[in-house]
């Protein structure tokens, strides 16, 4: 018998033993309800269409806020309800803080280490200090990566979109991985760097995607050796070394200028002139400074994009919050954040809040369960993944009047609606470190746009649809689908203020 065929009935085998017997929890607390699943294979087909409605779909069948999956002895609970997904993910934070440790993108890519996937724990900790240590301090903050500074990035993203408005995605960006790169690294963006990012950006979306891999499903496989003909072996070792090639080049460009002595201040060249910096701690602070870099601009690019699809749909909205920048600036100058500090902007503000609310970047969140907890009367055994339905707690109708519609005069008044920033960017001990860079950031570009430029559809019938319907909702990233639309400058003084913020 041939070692293909021994090694693939030993497999079968591995795989019969884990479907025949599933893991079992002592607790007799039922789990949640969830759809029907059929005999072996649980809810393997559900598994493979993981998606906002879907969740919406078995949360109304059920009759419940919480339902729950198994695929293969494997439980995944969903959260329909932001009153469950506070009380479980903040409250109960020790039991809901790890994250579920897919085998194809975190064992065999890699993405294990940065700081989105990595384990709950010691290492996990240090890494959120270390952003926090940089990012909390202002003074450190002030030197590595001023408002002036990020305000000088969006006037250069002005006058590209000036010269190639048609190149909006590109530009958007270039100029958000330009900034955080800056503050990671200390340095500019350039081809090499740009086109590493832009694959690493595209294999993470397949990666990550629900059913993108069978391993993910009979974890067994990866111990499949190297030479054996599986397509996802051969493309884990292609992805690996985009993934290695983007977080080792910045690293090893920062330790170059350190070692000549022309490093600029950065995350990375802040802590490796510490004292006594060990091989671990090196390769901690190389992890954590890509997260800064890939993971903001992973969140801010579809965000932006968002605004530009909503400009684009809603011109009175534009008009509104054009006439506001227009009273705040005389038309002499950019947006910036003292007028916003000080209320001028508070239309622009309300347009950037039904942004994060209208398309939100992340529309799923994953945690993995450490411990076994019983809530409502139901059972979440231990190592169960749990997926709080950001997107639907955003759309929630008993939340938000017409959520389906962009309209930011929600958030306008005293009888406000509630702020959508916080599941935006995530609950309790795995919340964004970096919350307040991030929407400092969009509003920055948000009303230097608005300040310079018309946005309008390229069809003057275009009929305005549920906001399901412009988005890819089932993933790890909600991106707008693509779409067309014309950015002209809104007058010569526009120009004129656009070229002469770039000169």
């Amino acid at each position: 018998m041939s070692p293909l065929i021994l090694v693939s009935l030993a497999l079968l085998l591995v795989i019969l033993l884990l479907v025949l017997l599933p893991r079992r929890s002592k607790n007799s607390f039922p789990r949640p309800p969830g759809p029907k699943g059929l005999p072996v294979i649980g809810n393997l087909l559900e598994s493979l269409s993981l998606s906002p409605s879907s969740f919406e779909k078995w949360s109304a069948e059920a009759g419940s806020p919480i339902v729950s999956l198994n695929v293969f002895g494997q439980t995944m609970v969903i959260l329909n309800s932001w009153k469950v997904t506070s009380e479980l993910l903040e409250k109960r934070g020790s039991i809901y803080s790890d994250r579920p440790k897919p085998v194809w993108c975190g064992e065999l890519i890699g993405w294990k280490s940065v700081v989105l996937f990595a384990p709950y724990g010691e290492r996990l900790r240090e890494q959120r200090r270390l952003v926090r240590g940089l990012i909390d301090c202002r003074e450190h903050m002030e030197k590595i990566l001023s408002v002036d500074e990020m305000g000088r990035h969006w006037k250069e993203f002005l006058g590209n979109l000036l010269r190639e408005p048609e190149a909006l995605d590109k530009h958007i960006h270039n100029t958000s991985v330009g900034i955080l790169l800056q503050l990671s690294h200390g340095i500019s963006v350039n081809d090499h760097i740009q086109q590493n990012t832009d694959s690493a950006m595209k294999q993470f979306s397949i990666v990550t995607a629900p059913g993108a891999s069978i391993v993910d499903l009979f974890p067994p496989l990866q111990y499949l050796p190297k030479w054996f003909p599986a397509s996802f072996i051969k493309q884990a070792a292609e992805y690996a070394r985009v993934l290695a090639d983007m977080v080792d080049v910045p690293h090893g460009i920062v330790k170059r200028h350190l070692s000549e002595s022309t490093a600029n201040p950065s995350f990375t060249s802040t802590y490796l002139q510490q004292d006594n910096v060990t091989p671990e701690q090196e390769e901690l602070i190389k992890w954590t400074a890509a997260s800064i870099y890939f993971g903001g601009s992973n969140t801010s690019v579809p965000t932006l994009l968002t605004f530009f699809l909503a400009m684009s749909l809603h011109p009175e909205v534009q008009r509104r919050a054009q006439a506001e920048v227009d009273a705040a600036t005389g038309g002499t100058r950019l947006p910036t954040l003292e007028d916003r500090a000080q209320g001028r902007l508070p239309y622009v503000e309300a347009i950037v809040q039904e942004t994060f609310r209208w398309n939100p970047a992340t529309p799923i969140g994953f945690r993995e369960t450490t411990k076994d907890d019983v809530y409502e009367g139901y059972l979440i055994p231990k190592g169960s993944i749990v997926m709080p339905n950001i997107y639907g707690f955003l759309h929630d109708p008993e939340t938000y009047k017409d959520p389906m519609s962009f309209n930011p005069d929600r958030f306008m008044g005293k009888d406000r609606e509630r702020d959508p920033r916080p599941p935006c960017f995530g609950f309790g001990r795995r919340a964004c470190p970096a919350l307040g860079l991030g929407e400092t950031n969009v509003f920055l570009a948000v009303s230097a746009t608005l300040a310079t430029f018309n946005i309008t559809s390229q069809s003057k019938t275009q009929p305005r649809l549920p906001s399901h319907e412009y988005f890819t909702t089932g993933g790890t990233i909600s991106r707008p689908k693509p779409f067309d639309c014309n950015i002209r400058p809104r007058n010569e003084r526009a120009v004129t203020l656009i070229t002469a913020e770039n000169d």
